[in-house]
């Protein structure tokens, strides 16, 4: 389950930081490396997908889908469009009945990029009947990819059910939506999956990516009450991305905390999210022996990216 939810996990980092994807929707759009979107309160999000080191996986239906985003660029309109969704959109719900999953699968992900609410309905059926797995947690993200506030109950509602890797599916989903309507159930669903014994792990990441996007300053502690934890590294991960995301004077001084607690890749990231901060960084925690002095290669290497990101900031280069 975990291995499946992880690999997904950098084409979703791509999606969820999409720019405006408007009414049509879209959100395959961005290049893969560095996406640009609006988060909670259109704050500007910027996802640097260099980052996270830890989820390259090679041979992957997902990297496959991954290594094809990264060849696309925004474009404009063109003129025909409305001609080709009318035509492109019969054909893709009729692929949902196809025999090979293969193909549904490829169809819901094609629905979601289309952006057309009148999939909606089919993707929901898709999600809750398709026999195949795999095709039916794509037909989540999809749902997300719509951003359609329509979608938002059912998403909420399998984040809330019993099956957890559909509930992580769903999160994920909740975060491409962008919606702040989706904040409280994530929210109060990072809390439950912290809470138990033992945490679910796979759950509170995927939950910490979806609320990189859609929470604000004033939920922070939610996200850093990982970092004081031993072990949850996956979640400190993606909890320490989603912090630096953010910003603020609560964000900034839990990352200081987390990248002064150890040398798990939660202090890593933690260092790292510590560059992406629109506040005046901790420079010399950066350049310390949590830093750029650490005996540990990879929190180094952590440290001198993020010197080098806050010193090519705009502000400093006039």
């Amino acid at each position: 389950m975990a291995r499946r939810i992880l690999l997904v996990l950098p084409v979703l980092l791509v999606l969820i930081g999409t720019a405006r994807a408007g009414r049509l929707g879209g959100a395959y759009r961005e290049p893969y490396v560095v996406t640009e979107g609006l988060g909670a309160g259109g704050k500007r999000v910027v996802i640097d997908l260099r980052q996270f080191w830890m989820f390259r996986f090679e041979h992957q239906k997902e990297s496959i889908l991954a290594d094809r985003i990264a060849a696309l660029r925004t474009r404009a309109a063109r003129p025909d469009r409305d001609a080709v969704r009318k035509d492109v959109l019969p054909l893709l719900l009729e692929s949902l009945r196809h025999e090979s999953s293969w193909i549904r699968d490829a169809a819901v992900l094609a629905l979601g990029k289309l952006g057309d609410r009148t999939a909606l309905p089919h993707l929901v059926d898709v999600s809750r009947e398709d026999p195949d797995r795999e095709v039916a947690e794509d037909a989540l993200l999809a749902l997300g990819l719509l951003r359609d506030a329509e979608a938002i109950p059912h998403l909420v509602a399998t984040l809330e059910g019993k099956d957890r890797r559909r509930a992580a599916f769903a999160a994920l989903a909740l975060g491409l939506t962008a919606d702040p309507a989706a904040k409280a159930p994530l929210l109060e669903a990072c809390r439950s999956a912290l809470g138990e014994d033992p945490p679910d792990e796979t759950l509170a990441s995927c939950i910490a990516v979806a609320l990189g996007v859609v929470a604000t300053e004033r939920d922070v502690r939610v996200l850093a009450a990982p970092l004081p934890a031993k072990g949850l590294e996956t979640v400190k991960v993606h909890a320490c991305q989603a912090l630096g995301r953010i910003g603020g004077k609560t964000a900034r001084d839990r990352l200081v905390a987390g990248a002064s607690a150890g040398r798990g890749n939660g202090a890593t990231a933690a260092v790292l999210a510590l560059g992406r901060l629109p506040e005046e960084p901790p420079r010399e925690l950066l350049l310390g022996p949590h830093g750029a002095k650490s005996g540990v290669n990879l929190t180094k290497s952590a440290a001198l990216l993020s010197l080098a990101r806050i010193a090519a900031r705009p502000e400093r280069l006039q």
